[in-house]
């Protein structure tokens, strides 16, 4: 289970729970995070129940659903809001994201990010990652410069986190592969906290790695930036997010939208030379997906950071990301189309 990606675990949660054969089925978000060929497989799996009778009662964060969703509840600030048909549904405007009058716009309080000297943030050479039976990653050749933006995509499966395993300093294979972060190659005595503190990660899994008990204000994840500096920059990104007032609050008290907000927040705030999002937006509104979006371009044009940015959805993609890596099968693939800001990706 644990070489499973996020989207193959969410595939086969979906089946099991398909498998019992209810009489209502409960679906949260089961669409985010899957590639287009398995949100249209989810879909038809929902429809098929739902022609059997079963009643499905499914939670999206936008509208987005399968044809045999019948009526949409809209929920608002705890409350239901509106009640109608499917077919009748147009999502309202909401209102602008209220940030704290006192604090300057986004990214004011950034001005301090640490200054890092390296060409390449991330050169692979060739990379493989095999275990018996399996291959992960074949002959992986990948150059990240300084400055450069870049949208990582494939099938669920297809090697994604793998990848960003290498990056991150969390794979040991690492060290048989010809692989350089921040011009360093892999193996030469660096320490895997000398790259992490100079990369932001956000991942879905990462969620799951903070205990419960733990006050919003108290993660901090590795980065060289003096402690009090880290705070400030993390209030101000969390009032940017209209999330000011959550930092006493516990981890496992706020929502799973909240809890990707916030980790997205520290990661921003640790000053990194890297930001490395992974399906940073699964989960949010379309009114938050834009703020997250408008926040990472606001911190490329003022720090200039490298950033790798991993979605299904182009229309995700931040306006400053320029380049495109796709991978499917373990491999590289070539030859594709420039990027495309809306819709799933293709090609």
């Amino acid at each position: 289970a644990n070489q499973l990606s996020n989207g193959e675990t969410k595939k086969i949660l979906i089946l099991r729970a398909l498998l019992r054969n209810p009489g209502l089925l409960l679906l949260d978000q089961p669409l985010d995070g899957l590639d287009p060929e398995s949100r249209e497989l989810v879909c038809q799996l929902i429809d098929s129940v739902a022609s059997r009778g079963i009643t499905v009662l499914l939670a999206s964060a936008k509208p987005d659903f399968p044809p045999s969703i019948t009526r949409v509840l809209l929920v608002e600030g705890l409350r239901v809001v509106s009640s109608c048909r499917a077919a009748d549904f147009i999502l309202p405007v909401s209102a602008a994201v209220q940030r704290d009058p006192e604090k300057p716009s986004f990214p004011g309080l950034l001005s301090g990010f640490p200054v890092f000297e390296f060409r390449e943030a991330v050169r692979m050479e060739q990379v493989r990652i095999r275990y018996p039976g399996l291959e992960l990653l074949r002959d992986i050749n990948w150059v990240i410069r300084k400055g450069e933006r870049w949208a990582l995509s494939g099938p669920n499966g297809s090697g994604k986190s793998t990848l960003l395993s290498l990056i991150y300093a969390d794979h040991p294979q690492a060290y048989s592969n010809d692989l350089w972060i921040f011009d360093r190659k892999r193996g030469s005595g660096e320490t895997i906290w000398e790259i992490k503190e100079r990369i932001g990660f956000v991942s879905s899994e990462s969620q799951g790695y903070i205990p419960g008990w733990w006050k919003a204000g108290k993660i901090r994840p590795p980065g060289i930036l003096p402690v009090q500096d880290y705070l400030r920059n993390l209030q101000e990104v969390l009032s940017y997010l209209g999330l000011a007032r959550i930092l006493e609050r516990r981890f496992d008290q706020l929502s799973s939208a909240q809890q990707r907000l916030l980790l997205l927040a520290v990661a921003i705030s640790t000053g990194p030379a890297l930001l490395i999002l992974d399906e940073p937006c699964q989960g949010l509104d379309l009114r938050h997906r834009d703020l997250v979006k408008g926040m990472i371009d606001e911190l490329a044009s003022k720090t200039g950071i490298t950033l790798i940015y991993v979605s299904h959805e182009g229309n995700d993609i931040p306006s400053c990301v320029t380049h495109h890596f796709r991978i499917g099968g373990g491999r590289r693939q070539d030859g594709l189309p420039g990027i495309s800001k809306s819709g799933p990706w293709t090609g």
